[in-house]
């Protein structure tokens, strides 16, 4: 597929939410990370909403590469320091 469906009746693929395991100790200090070829996205569990929406609007303001899933890459660009 080469483009989004125009419509929701299109897509074929459910999105999946799952735990972001690296950031089991520490997640308030990761960002989400999404794999949008897969429709996943991985989500550290926030301590509350704030940091959530926060760590949200950061990565969707901050991005710089797409097509990194599954790299040392995209992994070092999900943590924050």
């Amino acid at each position: 597929r080469t483009r989004l469906p125009a419509n929701k009746e299109g897509f074929k693929q459910k999105f999946t939410i799952m735990v972001h395991n690296k950031s089991r100790n520490k997640p308030d200090a990761y960002l989400p990370i999404a794999h949008t070829c897969f429709f996943q996205l991985e989500l550290p569990e926030y301590s509350n909403v704030k940091i959530m929406t926060k760590k949200f609007i950061t990565a969707i303001t901050y991005c710089t590469q797409i097509d990194g899933d599954n790299t040392g890459t995209a992994a070092a660009a999900a943590r924050m320091r």
